[in-house]
């Protein structure tokens, strides 16, 4: 027998901890821990994350962010050697409006003075918006506004179309900016589109 299968119940499991995160993860019950005849142990639990992440809105809707995820285990840090395996495939393939994949993987070590160092597994995550029905949603309309912006212009300053045209206008950019504000939430950034 080279290999034993135990329930994460039955032996010691050290608490991980995001740096950073907006809530506490959760890790499923019943997962296995595989300890082998060399005394090595692993560990592979199922587990979800919620993490801060800064994104830069100002090239809405084509933007591109990159996430760093920092974990650790703040309980047992110097005693633990955590050995973070890259998977070099998308962690979110059935999401429509975004794609990502783990850009790289590293080991850090964070120093306390008495104890030694804490290892830290450092992710980051690569995230782009795939935007083809921002095309009629945000692109358009934008454009639709600033060609009847510039048509007002052209009209003689007699005309009565000129104000209706005007009035016309600003209800278009008033519902373009409520969509650009429904979308992007409390961004401190502006995007272009709604410059």
């Amino acid at each position: 027998m080279t290999e034993v299968t135990f329930s994460d119940s039955d032996v010691w499991v050290p608490t991980l901890s995001v740096h950073e995160s907006y809530n506490s993860y959760g890790v499923r019950l019943f997962s296995s821990v595989k300890a082998d005849h060399h005394g090595n142990v692993v560990w592979c639990p199922l587990v979800s994350f919620g993490m801060r992440c800064s994104m830069d809105l100002t090239d809405y809707p084509y933007d591109e962010h990159r996430c760093a995820m920092n974990i650790s285990s703040w309980a047992h840090g110097y005693k633990l050697k955590l050995i973070g395996k890259l998977a070099k495939k998308n962690f979110d393939e059935h999401h429509p409006d975004w794609e990502g994949h783990f850009e790289s993987m590293d080991m850090t070590e964070f120093p306390h003075p008495e104890q030694g160092s804490d290892p830290v597994l450092r992710f980051v995550l690569f995230i782009k918006r795939n935007a083809p029905n921002y095309h009629f949603t945000v692109v358009l309309p934008s454009v639709a506004v600033s060609i009847l912006t510039l048509f007002i212009f052209w009209l003689p300053p007699s005309s009565g179309k000129k104000v209706t045209l005007g009035c016309a206008s600003i209800i278009i950019i008033l519902l373009i900016v409520n969509n650009l504000r429904h979308d992007l939430g409390d961004s401190i950034h502006v995007p272009r589109v709604g410059e």
